[in-house]
């Protein structure tokens, strides 16, 4: 800092430069994941509560508004993937839609099938609490 209550130009916090950093956050992790015997419907247990003892439950996208349970239904209609989402404390039911995403030919199998969709799921889920990614610079205040 100069004497005159202005930073000095040669360190980080006065350039412009964006300052490098790794992701930060704290990542959820999913302790069990399963897909029930519906096979369109997909169960996780993670290691923190969303809701509390509340239930919250999602059949669009535009019914999550900006709490944690709504921004992780948000991202999980994101991965077009999901028909509906509900959140009971730390646990997340998913319907997975009937008809696959339309993601072209090569990916319309894989998507079809439950047990492929977990990996999309749990990184989802995984991320909700990760605020800034490497690589990314963050918007300026």
């Amino acid at each position: 800092m100069a004497g005159n209550g202005v930073a000095d130009k040669g360190g980080p916090f006065g350039t412009t430069e964006p300052i490098p950093c790794g992701a930060m956050g704290q990542p959820v992790r999913v302790v069990d994941s399963q897909v029930l015997s519906s096979m369109r419907t997909v169960r996780f247990e993670i290691d923190r509560s969303l809701t509390g003892q509340g239930h919250e439950s999602y059949d669009t996208p535009g019914a999550a508004t900006g709490r944690p349970p709504d921004e992780l239904a948000r991202r999980l209609f994101e991965t077009e993937l999901v028909s509906s989402v509900h959140i009971f404390s730390n646990l997340i039911t998913v319907t997975l839609r009937d008809e696959p995403a339309d993601l072209g030919s090569d990916n319309d199998d894989r998507i079809a099938r439950p047990s492929d969709a977990l990996a999309t799921l749990t990184h989802a889920i995984e991320g909700l609490f990760i605020h800034y990614r490497t690589g990314v610079t963050p918007t300026p205040v």
